[in-house]
């Protein structure tokens, strides 16, 4: 019986797994076709929702006006003055204003100025406007700078100050680019000195973007022609027009790559206008890649025309790490130290004036040091006069010394005048200076360049 029973149960597990492994399949099977449906679903459902999306997209567009449609727009001036000032999108606005400037000519840009005139007002006019006048004096420079300068000067004078007219700058600097001959030409025949100093710089910057040397001979020309009189020296000369006018220059230069710049700035005749031209490309090298303009500035160290760009890359190391700014400068050649020197005590007085003192202490005599010991003593006088004259009072150099002790004595005599002429009489200062001191005490600090707190001595 028992033989016959076993037969039998295999045969069962066989068929019971047969079973079960078919339906295994079959689930698979219904599963693989449930994801081809999906798919298939998608597929149809897809290109609908994309169709939909697109032409939501081409109806949007439809309502803006196209770069293709702005560059070969052939609408009178009327309707297109119409189209921009009636519109409220403000990107169609702005479309429609550009549309309207590459439409300018010297036949219609009189009359859009006179409706833009009349139908701007405040913020909107005062960008507009010399926008528009940018592009008629690319249109009709003549016509442009007539009317910029006879139109209400009062009301566009803009960051000029009086004497000055942005409409007009705009013009000359967009005319300039395409017709300098006849942009120069205008310049000249202005009567109105201040105007006519503030409208070069338009001139200069249309020929900078244009024809960089055109722009620099130009300048160069100007400061030749200039009487000696009328050449500034000393703390003066970094706010002089000519030099202003250079840096335009070398912006623009710049725009184009710093090597660009250098290579120009390299080329220039020594003299103030290279100085410029150097310090203006170092204050945007330095930020752009301190190392390289460290060896740049020193492979020129010992030119005068780049001492106020060593000056510059003092001064920056200098509110980093004191001691690296000396190292740099300590490397330099000796006529370069002076002054950066001055640029580095002043910063460290200013920051940690017992390290700075400490560092004073262990330098030899020398020139470097007397200009170092100055701009320490000028740079504490106000907040401890007393060390500040003990400390001026060991320059070796005896203008030095005296200019420094002068220095010190006029900051004294505002914060403490009562110990300030007590102190006087044994200042080691000349009798006459002491007098002149104690009478006519020298109201702020003794101007000169913008970034320093004392006078320049170049």
């Amino acid at each position: 019986m028992d033989k016959k029973i076993t037969p039998h149960a295999i045969w069962f597990l066989i068929a019971i797994t047969a079973f079960a492994l078919g339906k295994k399949i079959e689930s698979k099977n219904n599963l693989k076709t449930d994801k081809l449906e999906l798919i298939k679903q998608e597929q149809q459902t897809k290109p609908l929702a994309i169709a939909e999306k697109n032409n939501g997209i081409r109806s949007q567009n439809r309502k803006l006006p196209t770069l293709e449609n702005i560059s070969t727009t052939s609408a009178p001036a009327n309707q297109l003055i119409n189209n921009y000032l009636n519109s409220s999108n403000p990107i169609e606005k702005n479309l429609l204003f550009a549309q309207m400037l590459i439409g300018l000519n010297a036949d219609n840009a009189s009359g859009i100025y006179e409706s833009l005139k009349e139908n701007l007002d405040g913020r909107e006019r005062s960008r507009k406007m010399e926008l528009f006048f940018q592009a008629w004096g690319r249109a009709d420079g003549e016509s442009a700078i007539k009317m910029a300068l006879s139109n209400n000067p009062d009301r566009n004078r803009g960051r000029g100050g009086q004497g000055s007219n942005m409409y007009a700058y705009s013009a000359l600097s967009a005319w300039a680019s395409v017709d300098p001959e006849s942009a120069m030409k205008t310049i000249s025949n202005l009567e109105d000195d201040r105007q006519k100093s503030f409208l070069t710089y338009g001139l200069i910057n249309g020929l900078a973007k244009s024809d960089a040397r055109a722009a620099t001979d130009y300048v160069l020309k100007m400061e030749a022609n200039r009487e000696p009189e009328e050449q500034p020296t000393g703390v003066l000369r970094r706010g002089d027009v000519t030099q202003r006018y250079i840096s335009q220059i070398a912006s623009e230069q710049l725009k184009k790559g710093v090597s660009t710049a250098i290579e120009w700035a390299e080329a220039l005749p020594d003299g103030e206008l290279k100085s410029s031209a150097f310090d203006q490309v170092t204050e945007s090298y330095i930020r752009s890649d301190i190392d390289a303009a460290k060896k740049w500035v020193s492979s020129n160290a010992g030119k005068e025309y780049a001492q106020r760009a060593v000056s510059e890359v003092a001064s920056h190391l200098s509110r980093e790490n004191p001691q690296d700014a000396v190292d740099w400068v300590s490397s330099l050649p000796t006529n370069a130290q002076g002054q950066a020197y001055e640029e580095v005590m002043e910063n460290w007085t200013r920051n940690d004036p017992e390290a700075a003192s400490n560092h004073l202490i262990a330098m030899k005599p020398s020139e470097t040091r007397d200009s170092a010991v100055s701009s320490f003593a000028t740079s504490l006088d106000r907040e401890d006069p007393k060390s500040a004259a003990t400390w001026a009072a060991t320059i070796d150099n005896e203008e030095t010394r005296i200019n420094t002790l002068k220095t010190v004595a006029q900051s004294w005599m505002r914060t403490d005048a009562d110990a300030a002429k007590a102190w006087l009489p044994n200042s080691g200062l000349p009798q006459e200076t002491q007098t002149a001191i104690l009478e006519t005490p020298t109201r702020g600090r003794p101007t000169g360049d913008f970034r320093s707190r004392r006078p320049r001595q170049r």
